[in-house]
This record gives C-alpha cells, sequence and structure tokens, in this order.
C-alpha cells in the first residue's frame, strides 16, 4: 500500500505544492521506529532522539502535534513512568520556543494558528455550539472517508468520487472497516502507538475547518 501511494500520481502533485509533506512523513517515519528502538534497548539516549524526531514533526507542521501526544500517551497506556518523564520533558522543551513565539505576537496572530479553525465558523466568526461541532465533524468525515481516500488510491474516477458516487462510498466503506481491524489488532498487539496515532490524527482531521 505505501509502495502504491508513492507511485501514486495525485500524491506525488499534492507533495510537490506542499513540500512539507515528505519531510514530515519521513520524520514522523523516523520518530515511531526509534520509539520502538527505545522500548527495545532501554537506552536513555534512543528516547532523546524518539523526543527531537517527534518534536521535529510537529515544527514541520504543527497539525503533526498529534505524533508526540500520541507517543506520550502511549507510554502512559504502557506504564513506562521514567521513560515517559524524560520524553516528556526533552519534548516539552523542544516545542517551547514554537509556543513562546506564538505568545510573543499576540492575540492578533490567532488567525495564523490552527485554534481557532476547530472551534469557530469561519463564515460568521462566531463559536460553534455543539450541534455545529457534531455536524461539521460527520461533513468532514463524509469527506475524508467518501472523496478524499477513493480519490488519492484510485485517482482515475476522481470525478465520479466527487459526487459521492454509489462507488465512493463502497471504497469509503472498506477503508472505514480495514481501519477499524488495524486499530484493533494493534491494541491487541500491545502497539499502541498506532492505534492512538491513527484515532488521534482522525480525531483532529474531523474537527478541523471544513475548507482545510
Amino acid at each position: 500500500m505505501i509502495s502504491f501511494a508513492v507511485l501514486n500520481p495525485l500524491i506525488a502533485e499534492f507533495s510537490f505544492w506542499e513540500l512539507t509533506e515528505a519531510s514530515f512523513m519521513l520524520i514522523s517515519s523516523a520518530a515511531i521506529s526509534f520509539f520502538f528502538l527505545a522500548l527495545q534497548k532501554n537506552n536513555i539516549g534512543y528516547w532523546v532522539i524518539t523526543a527531537i524526531l517527534a518534536a521535529g514533526s510537529f515544527y514541520i507542521r504543527p497539525a503533526g502535534a498529534t505524533l508526540p501526544i500520541a507517543i506520550g500517551f502511549t507510554l502512559l497506556l504502557q506504564r513506562k513512568w521514567r521513560y515517559f518523564l524524560i520524553y516528556t520533558i526533552i519534548t516539552g522543551l523542544l516545542v517551547l520556543p514554537w509556543i513562546i513565539h506564538f505568545i510573543s505576537i499576540g492575540i492578533h496572530a490567532s488567525e495564523n494558528i490552527y485554534t481557532p479553525q476547530f472551534i469557530t465558523d469561519l463564515q460568521t466568526g462566531e463559536v460553534l455550539s455543539i450541534s455545529g461541532f457534531i455536524s461539521k465533524a460527520f461533513r468532514n468525515l463524509s469527506k475524508y472517508l467518501f472523496v478524499q481516500l477513493p480519490s488519492l488510491y484510485f485517482p482515475i474516477w476522481q470525478n465520479n468520487f466527487a459526487t459521492k458516487s454509489g462507488l465512493g462510498i463502497f471504497i469509503g466503506l472498506i477503508f472505514l472497516i480495514l481501519i477499524i481491524l488495524g486499530i484493533i489488532k494493534n491494541i491487541r498487539s500491545q502497539q499502541h502507538i498506532y492505534s492512538v496515532y491513527v484515532i488521534l490524527t482522525l480525531l483532529m482531521l474531523i474537527s478541523f475547518a471544513e475548507h482545510a
């Protein structure tokens, strides 16, 4: 599936215009790889590298904050208290300059950060109600599941998927089943990092502004 995605023309075009995509995927994959190495080696040095790479994914794409959070949450689930403390301190120190920067430029820069796009109706500028937020989440889920994912893997039928056709819905449901089965399998195999990362990323995507 990875090879198919790499050779996909839509992904290639997207990576050309969004140049952070390739580096984000590389750094994120490296962070997860070093996370498993750190668990096996029980070496603080590997945790330092893991924290640096996880923070790096956040710097490349702020939406990548789901990865360092997923790693920290996984360590909590596995009760690796010492490594959780080491990882959290290092990651926190690394992302602190980014946080200080946005605090220093003031509230007027809020339009340039992600937070308002989760809780605000961008057309009216008003904070979303609970029902409005849930409706937005379901619309985003439908868009990603029945339009964007099928178009990503089957670009030849992209125009067909744009209308949320029966074929797009069918393929989207297959993806949904595979995602759920993958999460269950990873939970059973104690590889929580993948499940936590996927769940956090999905929650971030469906909660984000609809135009994004």
